[in-house]
């Protein structure tokens, strides 16, 4: 892929983390992706993180690489990988979205199960479920109005 295409990818991530570890590393996420000019979304579903993030073939190769833990977060694994035109979340800061019932679902895709038809259907699960908790009317790319562990 072109360096400077714009692309979306999403990875998984197992995660032993606790609440207060999770706050931890959701802050550390965004505050790494926001320095790589990263956006997208996180998605917690109690045993994972999914990231569907987006920006240049070459910022997110940097985020990939970020530290953002001591050891309770797996290295993420790119499960789906595509070009876009635009960014679908704006500029706006690394949303944060808890999808408990979606960890089955989440378990199978990181494993494999599916292959790629499977990821691109569980995106777009996980990205209605983020449109769904924006407030009526408001921008898809306003992440902040979404209630966040920091808050």
């Amino acid at each position: 892929m072109h360096t400077d295409s714009l692309a979306t990818i999403f990875t998984i991530s197992q995660c032993t983390a606790d609440e207060t570890e999770r706050r931890r590393l959701v802050a550390i996420s965004r505050s790494n992706l926001k320095k790589l000019n990263v956006t997208g979304c996180l998605f917690w579903t109690g045993r994972f993180f999914g990231h569907v993030l987006e920006g240049t073939s070459r910022q997110l190769a940097k985020a990939l690489t970020a530290p953002c833990n001591g050891g309770r977060l797996s290295s993420p694994k790119v499960v789906l990988q595509t070009r876009i035109e635009t960014r679908e979340f704006g500029a706006a800061p690394l949303a944060f979205v808890p999808v408990p019932d979606f960890d089955e679902v989440v378990s199978g895709v990181y494993e494999g199960v599916g292959g790629s038809h499977a990821a691109r259907v569980l995106v777009a699960l996980l990205i209605g479920e983020y449109l769904e908790q924006l407030p009526p009317g408001d921008d898809p790319g306003a992440a902040e109005a979404i209630e966040t562990a920091e808050a």
